[in-house]
């Protein structure tokens, strides 16, 4: 009986640490990115888990630093509490650190932080830092977010043919003017001359657009062969799946000419 109750645990640290996303200077820590709204004034409060997937025990540094990108930011110690902010993990050992986030009643947009956890070693008598893991942690203020961004540019490249299929290369500037961090899920519709619907090309979904921020998104379509003619690409944007409940979208339309000896030109732009 004790030696399959040692086995079950020894599976589930085992499930724990393959389910880390990163594992970094043999520490690994759980959620990776927090991404929550609390109202003005409001209260939340959570988890994170860290490992020490290494053989020797570390000593571990919980450190908040305001928002590197985050212009005139509220001081990330007056709204964020973190314990224990100093622990000792052994190996293959699980550690829970609490954290508490409260809203200040004057707040708006979105409050960011980085939160580090640095493994150290003696060094003269003192500690220093030997790596370092850094979490982002987004709170956007319930009721004071704004949703604005605009595609700055859409541009069209043919690639050079592969073995079997043509491909097209669509290349989406999207600028963020709102006063929250977005992660825009967005497609390009492929239509031809006359406007009938020849493909849905879906764009890279993930990267985070920041406020007064832009970021170039990617997509291709591959087909059999690209006729020659005249097509019209649509890229049509929404926010993410961040905010649940505020709903928009931002567009930007192009048209482009592949002649018959292959190439493509770009014949005009349509804006938002």
């Amino acid at each position: 009986m004790k030696k399959t109750f040692t086995c079950s645990i020894c599976t589930l640290l085992l499930v724990l640490f393959l389910s880390f996303s990163s594992l970094f200077g043999g520490i690994g820590v759980e959620p990776t990115v927090i991404e929550i709204s609390i109202a003005p004034g409001g209260k939340a409060k959570g988890i994170f888990t860290v490992v020490n997937d290494g053989d020797e025990s570390v000593q571990v540094v919980v450190q908040r630093e305001n928002w590197p990108r985050k212009k005139e930011a509220m001081d990330v110690g007056s709204w964020l509490q973190i314990k224990p902010q100093e622990f000792t993990l052994g190996p293959k050992e699980i550690k829970k650190v609490r954290y508490k986030i409260r809203v200040p009643e004057n707040a708006k947009g979105e409050l960011m932080s980085m939160v580090f956890f640095a493994t150290t070693a003696p060094s003269m008598g003192t500690l220093s830092i030997r790596t370092r893991f850094g979490v982002a942690l987004y709170v956007a203020v319930k009721g004071t977010e704004i949703l604005e961004g605009k595609i700055l540019d859409l541009k069209v490249e043919k690639l050079k043919p592969g073995e079997e299929m043509e491909k097209l290369h669509f290349m989406v500037l999207v600028e963020n003017i709102g006063n929250v961090h977005v992660r825009p899920r967005g497609k390009v519709v492929v239509e031809d001359g006359e406007g009938k619907k020849l493909d849905e090309v879906e764009i890279q979904y993930g990267w985070p657009v920041f406020p007064e921020d832009r970021h170039l998104y990617d997509g291709y379509w591959e087909t059999e062969q690209i006729l020659p003619g005249i097509y019209r690409a649509k890229a049509i944007f929404n926010y993410g799946d961040i905010y649940s409940g505020l709903e928009g979208q931002f567009d930007k339309e192009i048209v482009f000419e592949v002649t018959g000896r292959g190439e493509l030109f770009t014949r005009g732009k349509d804006n938002d």
